[in-house]
């Protein structure tokens, strides 16, 4: 049986990294070879991602936002449970602070696949379906 307490830290440890923009967080939650797809309103919004390129994404995509983001995963759900591999869903609420005006900048729903690999579970696939432009 899959590990829910590591997968909801890989999660943690993925949203964490961009909001602090310390983004070797997000980085290490990906495998090496590692797939991320990403789709706003349903239509594909980047080429897939993978490997190095998807911290670089999103590292990239992450300083050239001026406001602060805040990425709250919640409603994990796990499906296709295995003691090494799972498959997670997550809601997606992204928060933005700017000119000390809050609001809700988008919503949407993670499907990963993750796996356990030399005792570390990691995000083999994300595929990120967002409502709005982030």
């Amino acid at each position: 049986m899959a590990d829910r307490g590591a997968i909801e830290e890989i999660f943690a440890r993925y949203a964490w990294g961009m909001d602090s923009r310390q983004f070797q967080f997000t980085r290490e939650t990906f495998a090496e070879d590692a797939r991320f797809t990403l789709d706003i309103q349903g239509t594909p919004a980047i080429e897939p991602l993978s490997g190095a390129a998807i911290g670089d994404f999103i590292e990239t995509t992450t300083r050239e936002q001026k406001d602060q983001r805040r990425h709250v995963i919640t409603n994990l759900h796990i499906e296709d449970e295995r003691e090494d591999s799972a498959t997670a869903i997550a809601y997606l609420s992204l928060l933005v602070t700017e000119n000390d005006e809050l609001h809700a900048q988008a919503t949407g729903v993670y499907r990963t696949e993750v796996d356990r690999r030399d005792g570390e579970w990691r995000f083999r696939t994300m595929h990120l379906d967002l409502d709005r432009p982030f």
